[in-house]
């Protein structure tokens, strides 16, 4: 396994997009098991996983792997 500072721009962005979508899962899972009980602690994490989306912006951050992919 390569150390972070071994991997490249594009296995970064990779790794970045990865990061982000596992917390969007983790929030969403958190905030339906709190939904029912504690509705505004659910939509703390709902709001925090829509955050993780903006993070990611699929289209920006695929378009910069993908040129990377190319270019590398």
């Amino acid at each position: 396994m390569k150390s972070f500072a071994e991997l490249s721009e594009q296995e970064v962005l990779a790794l970045a997009i990865s990061n982000e979508d596992e917390d969007n899962r983790i929030y969403r899972s958190f905030a339906d098991a709190l939904r029912e009980s504690y509705p505004d602690t659910a939509e703390m994490y709902d709001k925090m996983a829509q955050e993780e989306i903006g993070h990611s912006s699929g289209d920006r951050m695929s378009k910069a792997l993908w040129r990377g992919v190319r270019s590398g």
